[in-house]
């Protein structure tokens, strides 16, 4: 998978979520209150939410961060549902 895909994977991510909030369509959303430890470890709060810690990049994405050393804001943040992010993922082939 080249850089190219992951970078509209990711695109497309943030744009789903951007979408839902904008229609207050919150059914296609997590809305969750990003707590300090979490804010420190994108990895534990993918692993609270999701069952798992691969979701970080996700996580990342969705607070709005630069990347996996970045502090995440704390406090009510809205993610992608996992369906969302499957269906994503597998249409653009991200492992």
């Amino acid at each position: 998978m080249g850089d190219s895909y992951r970078n509209s994977y990711r695109n497309s991510l943030r744009d789903h979520i951007e979408r839902c909030k904008a229609v207050g369509d919150v059914r296609n959303l997590i809305i969750w209150d990003v707590q300090e430890d979490e804010a420190k470890d994108a990895s534990l709060l993918s692993l609270r939410m999701y069952g798992s810690r691969i979701y970080t990049d996700e996580v990342i994405i969705a607070c709005g961060a630069n990347g996996i050393y970045d502090t995440l804001l704390q406090g009510r943040t809205a993610f992608a549902k996992i369906s969302a992010i499957l269906q994503l993922r597998r249409y653009w082939e991200v492992d």
